[in-house]
């Protein structure tokens, strides 16, 4: 086997052309093979192992900057920069990540996780390079989906304003993690299967001179788009063609200015199954690999009764529009493009895009549920405030992965929507428990007037606690009244209290829990009665504590004279693992419930 040779990049550059091909093939199994296992993102890595390792051949990231927009595609850089050995520990507890990470290795050259930030990073590094006179070159590896967000074109713009060295790459496989959708994603299908490539490619071949091959492409090939913004645009090129990889990557290194270099890939390149269904295996969970099915048992998740849910009002609703930013299959909203896709809008990676769309909506009297991880809906904080607050505008939020994330680490944990909601006026915050109440609030929701947001983990919901209980905005539900301690909860985390009670009761303390429900307004009422009746309460809520709900009911709790402690995300960043197993580190759970509680009773007796 070559890879068992392979340590650092300097042996990927001496190697001949077939051995790269052998290589290429090696590391694939190897991707395949760790990931059936561990989950992770499988088909956006098989497509670019060979554009991973032209790059490696053709320049020296110890000292160049390798940029990844998004950076869930790196595993083949991670396998050829010292991190073979610990593959096998991609995204679990500890391991090494999923995404780049400079704290993990000097060749990843800045922290990723969320799409169409490459392109500004590369400025960056640019102009510091610039600005400490050091010679090096800046490549960034940006996929066509991440094409569909604004901040790549801010980046673009300036770049090619600078008129400095850089070289773009432009992984177009026609996907981000569904297909791709808008214009650009148009106009780069038309690139790419413009006649005039297709008739080159059949009458030069492979074997032609490949700079000749190259130059009339540019000549003939419609590349307006980037030669406006003021680069130098090469390609199509192939992207599983190591030879004609190289070779460009060659003759780009000895261009001035800025560079793109197009590149079309296969998404799921070498493993039949991804290339079939590159969606369903863009984040897989483990699978067998030989029929590609999941491992994991069948359950039923917060995102698919919401999908389901919202299909079901949309039936009887014609002013329910879904919007989402380009996960349709991550938070279900591809069950109501299904049955209704003139009202589903996918914008692309694009949230905010995908608020202030929202907004309008609302304005025009439709009702629109803007589905969106909690990770993401942070980058669109200005339009929930500007656009959305402001007026007061009845968008729905769907904020799918809030809270901890399993597997993905720092980028992807959903723990801040409860404390940058909560600053913003106007806006309505609940966390369902489970399936019941994520069911009622979003026909609370559907008949409300304000901006309302749903919060709701990536795990399993329960069917749910208490069926006959009320849905009101902003009214809790008591579960169990106390003179010792009053718990309360904020989400799926009422059933880690919920087991500690039943410790409290077996012995002999008087301790009471209240489901919230709502972190904004919350039950200030029902709350401040029970408070008072025990004068000790311990809060519990799976997001940040600086800002989060607990602290807010402590502010309100202080002038009434009651002990409030919170049990929350301390101001610390999450690293990656099961979210199970965090939650458990991080005293979200019923032992550490049970701890705290004990211990704040006997303080007090």
């Amino acid at each position: 086997m070559i890879l068992e040779n392979i340590n650092s990049p300097k042996d990927v550059k001496s190697l001949r052309i077939n051995e790269l091909k052998e290589l290429s093939e090696e590391i694939r199994e190897l991707i395949i093979d760790v990931v059936s296992k561990n989950g992770g993102h499988l088909s956006s890595n098989l497509g670019v192992v060979e554009l991973t390792l032209a790059l490696h051949y053709v320049f020296d990231f110890s000292r160049d900057k390798l940029i990844f927009d998004v950076s869930h595609q790196a595993y083949t850089h991670k396998i050829i920069t010292g991190r073979k050995d610990s593959f096998q520990t991609l995204r679990t507890f500890e391991g090494i990540s999923g995404y780049a990470n400079p704290l993990e290795s000097p060749y990843d050259a800045f922290i990723a996780g969320h799409a169409s930030t490459s392109l500004a990073l590369a400025l960056g590094f640019v102009i510091a390079r610039k600005l400490k006179n050091e010679d090096y070159d800046v490549v960034a590896l940006i996929g066509d989906g991440a094409l569909t967000g604004g901040e790549a074109y801010e980046g673009l713009n300036n770049l090619g304003h600078l008129g400095e060295k850089v070289i773009i790459v432009l992984n177009d496989n026609g996907m981000s993690i569904s297909r791709n959708v808008g214009a650009i994603s148009k106009y780069l299908a038309r690139l790419r299967t413009s006649k005039s490539y297709v008739m080159l490619k059949k009458m030069l071949g492979k074997n032609f001179a490949r700079k000749f091959k190259l130059a009339l492409k540019e000549l003939l090939l419609p590349n307006i788009l980037f030669e406006e913004f003021g680069f130098t645009y090469i390609g199509p090129v192939e992207g599983h063609d190591l030879t004609e990889l190289i070779d460009t990557f060659e003759r780009v290194k000895n261009l001035n200015g800025p560079v793109v270099v197009h590149v079309v890939t296969k998404k799921g390149y070498g493993y039949k199954l991804s290339e079939e269904k590159p969606d369903k295996f863009h984040s897989a969970e483990p699978f067998d690999f030989e029929n590609g099915k999941g491992v994991s048992k069948d359950h039923v998740t917060f995102s698919d009764v919401f999908g389901k849910t919202l299909v079901e009002l949309a039936e009887k609703d014609k002013r329910i529009v879904a919007i989402t930013a380009a996960m349709p299959d991550g938070t279900k909203t591809s069950y109501i493009r299904e049955r209704f896709p003139e009202r589903f809008i996918d914008v692309g990676i694009a949230e905010q895009c995908a608020v202030t769309t929202g907004a309008s909506l609302a304005k025009e009297g439709f009702k629109p549920f803007v589905a969106i991880y909690s990770t993401f809906l942070q980058r669109a904080l200005d339009q929930l405030i500007h656009d959305v607050s402001i007026l007061s505008l009845p968008v729905v939020f769907a904020i799918d992965r809030a809270g901890i994330v399993s597997d993905d680490g720092p980028t992807h944990q959903g723990i801040f929507d409860i404390a940058y909601l909560s600053m913003i006026p106007n806006f309505v915050i609940a966390a369902p428990k489970d399936a019941f109440e994520l069911k009622g609030l979003m026909s609370l929701a559907l008949d409300s007037d304000v901006p309302f947001a749903l919060r709701y983990p990536k795990d399993i919901a329960q069917d749910g606690f208490s069926k006959r209980f009320f849905l009101e905005i902003g009214k809790g539900e008591i579960i169990k009244s106390g003179t010792e301690l009053t718990i309360v909860t904020l989400g799926p985390v009422f059933y880690e209290a919920l087991k500690a009670l039943e410790y409290f009761e077996k012995s002999g303390y008087s301790v009471g829990l209240i489901n919230a429900i709502f972190a904004k307004p919350f039950d200030k009422e029902l709350i401040l009665k029970e408070a008072l009746r025990s004068k000790r309460v311990l809060t519990v809520e799976d997001g940040i504590k600086r800002g989060g709900f607990g602290e807010n009911l402590k502010a309100y709790l202080s002038d009434f004279g009651v002990e409030v402690t919170n049990i929350a995300i301390d101001d610390f960043m999450p690293e990656q693992g099961k979210r199970e197993d965090l939650l458990k580190k991080y005293g979200i759970s019923s032992e550490n419930i049970v701890k705290v509680g004990v211990r704040l009773i006997e303080k007090k007796a």
